[in-house]
């Protein structure tokens, strides 16, 4: 965190106790699992953001408290430098959920889906508008890239990223539904690839503690 920092210029905005304040922060909200470079980064980031907007101290309220709102967090910082022509948080959320699980829900983790797929579940009024918003998470906010030699599929840049929204897209469709969420247990038990798929299993475990009531 201190080397990132000093390398974004930003170090000399923070004493000593504001800096270690924003660590126990981070701590508290990866608890005792290990954290990624990318999720450090991002917090970092924020805690950059919310001292600049209050340049006496760590505005510790505006600062996300968990990882999926430091997800979202991330997607409406990148969205918000776009100006008047950018498409609204919510859009973005929604969207970017979609393919997150899209990218995720063969395998249970990060991997490539078919585009024309994808744009089936992104079609709302017509196709054109569905291309328009997949073009706007590759093109404007660079959270997806298309692959392969036909280029017919995407996969997501950064795969903690995809997870997250994944786990997001799940929490949002199934709700407190037991049934569906023990449909989707028993499928990953069929996947024989636990050590492999565990992160995405945190990453829904925190997005449905965060986003369903007394969970």
């Amino acid at each position: 965190m201190e080397a990132y920092l000093t390398q974004l210029g930003k170090r000399q905005l923070f004493t000593d106790q504001e800096f270690f304040s924003g660590c126990i922060l981070l701590s508290k909200m990866v608890g005792k699992r290990d954290i990624t470079i990318l999720l450090a980064k991002l917090f970092a980031e924020q805690i950059v953001l919310a001292k600049v907007a209050n340049i006496n101290q760590v505005n510790q309220v505006s600062l996300p408290t968990n990882i999926p709102d430091l997800i979202f967090s991330y997607l409406n910082e990148i969205n918000r430098y776009l100006g008047e022509k950018k498409f609204s948080d919510t859009m973005v959320h929604q969207d970017a959920e979609t393919v997150g699980w899209e990218c995720l829900k063969l395998r249970y983790k990060p991997g490539t889906t078919k585009i024309k797929d994808t744009l089936i579940f992104l079609s709302t009024v017509n196709d054109k508008e569905a291309e328009l918003r997949l073009k706007y998470l590759e093109e404007k906010l660079h959270l997806i890239q298309t692959v392969g030699a036909a280029t017919e599929e995407i996969k997501f840049n950064l795969n903690p990223v995809a997870k997250y929204l994944a786990g997001l897209y799940l929490v949002e469709i199934y709700g407190k539904d037991e049934d569906k969420w023990l449909d989707f247990l028993l499928g990953a038990k069929t996947q024989h690839l636990q050590p492999e798929i565990s992160g995405f299993f945190l990453a829904v475990r925190d997005c449905y503690l965060v986003k369903i009531p007394e969970a």
